[in-house]
């Protein structure tokens, strides 16, 4: 069917993200399976809890809290790509959906325009941006929903999710095509739960605050994972800043920098 509006190509995107997640359970379940049946560790399972009740090995599911997980990676390049769809094809009309694919097949080669409003104009994720934020909200619910629904079979782990990319994000930029956001295949993704590199053009404050709202922020009844705060991702997940010396160069930015951290 034709994706002819916004509601239309998000929901293509959230079967998409589904299946995907679908196709990582049933891999993980190969290895899974395999390890409760051949690789059984008995000392670790004497150490945890519900192993020796179960008489199960911690392998095959004994302990009392027993969890995988699906690390999400490239979370800003996937939330900015979004974000430049929704801006460049349904909000400002600059071009069809088939010219951007077009576009980024060619890896943008011959839409250098196009290609400077994706990353000039389009909203990014990691500014405070409420709007843009919200919608890198609804990409972490998303994924985290879908995540919590799976189990695996040999051993009855609950799948929960996490955002630790660990370094794929920069190994795995050098085969992923072009991206919406106006990344060229061949450089970086974005790491972890971080803004893609260069976005947060508002400082550590604006890039703090977008991390925190889509986390989850502060519950609405008060009821969050640590005090009244929610957390999305129960299993992790690396938030990295960089800051230049330069930032402590005075007393007045020392006091800035304490303020902030």
């Amino acid at each position: 069917a034709a994706l002819t509006t916004w509601d239309d190509f998000w929901e293509a995107y959230a079967v998409q993200t589904r299946y995907i997640i679908r196709k990582c359970v049933d891999l993980y379940e190969v290895s899974e399976s395999i390890r409760a049946r051949f690789f059984p560790t008995p000392y670790l399972s004497c150490m945890i809890a519900g192993c020796a009740e179960k008489g199960l090995d911690v392998t095959q599911g004994g302990a009392q809290i027993s969890f995988t997980t699906l690390e999400a990676v490239t979370y800003a390049t996937t939330v900015d790509s979004l974000l430049a769809v929704k801006y460049l094809v349904f909000n400002k009309k600059a071009c069809t959906l088939p010219e951007l694919v077009a576009a980024l097949k060619a890896n943008w080669q011959g839409h250098e325009v196009l290609q400077a409003m994706a990353k000039n104009r389009a909203p990014k994720y990691g500014r405070d941006d409420d709007e843009a934020d919200g919608l890198a909200r609804r990409v972490m619910q998303l994924w985290c929903d879908e995540t919590w629904k799976h189990r695996t079979k040999a051993t009855a782990r609950r799948f929960r999710p996490g955002m630790l990319s660990w370094n794929y994000w920069a190994g795995d930029g050098y085969i992923m095509s072009a991206s919406a956001d106006g990344r060229i295949k061949g450089q970086f993704l974005s790491n972890a739960i971080c803004p893609s590199n260069g976005a947060d053009i508002h400082g550590p404050t604006a890039n703090a605050n977008s991390v925190g709202k889509v986390l989850g922020g502060k519950a609405a009844d008060g009821r969050g994972d640590w005090l009244d705060y929610l957390n999305e991702l129960p299993n992790g997940a690396s938030h990295t800043i960089t800051f230049n010396p330069s930032i402590l160069r005075d007393p007045v930015h020392k006091d800035k920098f304490k303020a902030f951290l």
